[in-house]
């Protein structure tokens, strides 16, 4: 039996609207994790074990345009490669 080959998913790079910033339950080593829900209906999760997550306020990420860099996953969930606040006015 040969093996299947092992699907490629796009990486996705959109500027959206964060409505909300929902804290998870954490890792299995014990680091956050969290839940970005967009203006598009989308919830993007942030990746188990980054030492980014610690720097994430969600009170001051609510209603703030981001640039988010994402891949789907094997599971079809949205995974969070890196964020940045887009200033106002540009996109």
């Amino acid at each position: 039996m040969g093996r299947t080959k092992k699907r490629e998913n796009p990486v996705l790079d959109n500027t959206l609207e964060c409505v909300a910033v929902k804290r998870e339950n954490s890792s299995g080593m014990g680091n956050p994790k969290f839940r970005f829900i967009m203006s598009n209906g989308a919830e993007i999760y942030t990746p188990a074990n980054v030492g980014w997550a610690y720097e994430i306020c969600p009170t001051h990420l609510y209603g703030k345009l981001l640039r988010v860099v994402y891949q789907m996953n094997r599971y079809e969930k949205f995974i969070m490669e890196s964020y940045e606040e887009v200033p106002n006015g540009e996109q």
